[in-house]
């Protein structure tokens, strides 16, 4: 298992790949895939979303 708490270059990584993880899903979806939707409320949804399904890509409290 890949622990993430080490470096902070391997957090920004992770958080990274999990964004474009999320921005695909996204895209993926006929709803999101609309030219109708503007980009940036797809990619600040994304962004959005990123920290819900990456909970050791947040700062620590």
């Amino acid at each position: 298992m890949i622990d993430l708490t080490g470096a902070p270059i391997v957090t920004v990584i992770a958080a990274a790949l999990v964004y474009c993880r999320v921005q695909a899903c996204l895209l993926a979806m006929p709803v999101f895939a609309e030219r109708l939707m503007p980009a940036r409320l797809k990619i600040a949804l994304a962004m959005g979303l990123t920290p819900c399904f990456c909970p050791r890509c947040r700062p620590p409290a």
